[in-house]
């Protein structure tokens, strides 16, 4: 029996917006034979991708009977076979146990159809592993691999990384060549629609404060290396704002070994991760109304330092996701703010913007950026010149409308 591998991926810039745009991507191995795919579609989302891109492997395939092996970082997908979610959801008439129809009802039935005619085994690995990342942090990954998925030597999980990395970049193909095609539009096509200004916002003292909660996460973990005495609170935290991990571990365990302080924190990061979708950061006053009509009359967009899966957490604890068109950050380019910047200005083809951030980092990466910077004074840090201020978050719109008035 042949042995096929297949590598999936799903993205989707702007996620549970009404005009996102959404790209899969699939590689396909059978033995030294290979074949890359992918595509995308508009107002869809993640899962839809996640599901697409397996789809779209399946019907790359040319014979039946085939043995194959899926590996994805979606838990939608793999749960959804390894844990027989779509029995119950047959037995029930497509519903869930909550008696609601079952979401992409259309994939899940060709999915079911496709993996009916080969035999099927799905792997769950962990999305957008920094491979060159401290040992440590990658032989955690990689036990957490073989607990869930049985056994694989450490060789053959960085593989399946390493592919599902490449799986990550086809998935933002569409994603990236959509957005060079508006951005290419024709000069009658753009005198049409009128772009709107942008603002980019800084996440931590800007939008919310999680410095208690990411305190407390951060305690968790390190109950997990009896030898260190030190823990943080909420000031500390504070004080660690605006900063990349790399950057927060050498200023808090200066006399441990760049390796092992950097495992430490790599892994505070994870556990902080979890943690906060139970325990979300507290927005600041006014945000959540302030937001809904700042998106009215501007693009939005965050670009912030901390680590991957931050943002999305951020997301997923305060719903505010449908406010913002796209975001970056450091964990995940490992890029400087100012280059993040101008990465999220380039590929969103913008060109008159603000940035809004609370911290001495966040005015010198706008500078860099070559865009202006207004201070959000309430949050955690001070700037060293005069710059315009905001005392609470409520004052953006008539400062936003006062800035791009004047621009115009």
């Amino acid at each position: 029996m042949k042995q096929i591998n297949i590598y999936t991926d799903g993205a989707c810039s702007g996620n549970q917006n009404d005009t996102n745009i959404g790209g899969w991507g699939c590689i396909l191995e059978y033995g030294e034979h290979r074949k890359e795919l992918f595509g995308g579609e508009l107002d869809t989302t993640n899962n839809r991708m996640e599901l697409l891109a397996l789809i779209t492997a399946f019907g790359a395939l040319k014979e039946t009977g085939l043995s194959i092996r899926v590996f994805s970082d979606s838990a939608y997908l793999v749960d959804c076979f390894n844990k027989k979610w779509h029995e119950n959801w047959q037995r029930n008439g497509w519903k869930t146990s909550a008696k609601k129809p079952v979401e992409n009802q259309d994939l899940w039935m060709t999915l079911l159809r496709e993996t009916a005619k080969h035999q099927v085994r799905f792997y769950r690995i962990k999305g957008h592993l920094n491979l060159k990342g401290p040992k440590k942090m990658l032989d955690n990954a990689y036990q957490d691999f073989v607990k869930v998925n049985g056994a694989f030597t450490r060789d053959e999980f960085l593989y399946v990384a390493q592919q599902n990395i490449r799986a990550d970049a086809l998935a933002n193909e569409f994603i990236r060549a959509h957005r060079q095609t508006l951005a290419g539009a024709d000069a009658e096509d753009a005198a049409l629609r009128k772009r709107l200004p942008a603002i980019l916002f800084d996440l931590d003292g800007t939008l919310w404060d999680s410095a208690k909660q990411v305190a407390e996460s951060w305690n968790i973990a390190l109950e997990d290396y009896p030898d260190i005495t030190f823990r943080f609170t909420t000031k500390k935290v504070r004080q660690s704002m605006g900063r990349v991990l790399e950057e927060i571990a050498a200023m808090w365990f200066p006399e441990m070994s760049k390796e092992r302080r950097e495992s430490i924190i790599h892994h505070a990061a994870d556990v902080e991760l979890e943690y906060l979708k139970t325990h979300p950061g507290k927005l600041f006053p006014a945000a959540r109304k302030t937001l809904s009509e700042l998106s009215k009359h501007y693009e939005l967009y965050i670009v912030s330092n901390c680590q991957l899966g931050y943002i999305e957490g951020f997301f997923e604890g305060t719903g505010l996701q449908k406010y913002f068109i796209d975001f970056e950050c450091a964990g995940r380019t490992g890029k400087p703010k100012a280059d993040n910047i101008l990465l999220v200005m380039e590929r969103n083809s913008l060109d008159r913007c603000l940035y809004v951030g609370d911290t001495q980092k966040d005015c010198d990466a706008a500078d860099g950026a070559g865009i202006p910077f207004v201070h959000a004074a309430f949050g955690f840090g001070q700037i060293d010149r005069t710059v315009p201020r905001l005392e609470t978050f409520g004052e953006l719109p008539e400062f936003a409308a006062a800035f791009f008035g004047s621009e115009a």
